[in-house]
């Protein structure tokens, strides 16, 4: 029995330390990479005109697109890596607890 105890005072405690996964952060960078116009601008621009100053400005945009979308990117990889571990963590426990 206090053995029985003892487990569940051992899984509530190691299931208070696992880290806090910001999910909604996860969603927020998602949505902003699909949400995000300024490529679809910059394809508008090439049909409005074919201005040497307007090409100017697109390669800007593409390239301020870029690097935009980059570093949301490793924002959200490093946020999946995170929700991964934690997954990972969890199994662990699952299967131990099986096991015992």
């Amino acid at each position: 029995m206090k053995n029985q105890e003892n487990g569940k005072n051992q899984s509530t405690e190691s299931s208070q330390k696992l880290p806090n996964v910001d999910m909604n952060g996860i969603w927020k960078l998602a949505s902003t990479l699909m949400k995000d116009n300024s490529m679809m601008n910059a394809m508008a621009g090439l049909n409005q005109g074919d201005n040497q100053e307007e090409g100017l400005n697109l390669i800007k945009v593409f390239k301020q697109y870029t690097e935009n979308s980059t570093q949301q990117i490793e924002e959200l990889k490093a946020k999946v890596g995170e929700l991964t571990s934690v997954i990972e963590e969890l199994k662990q426990k699952v299967d131990f607890h099986k096991q015992s």
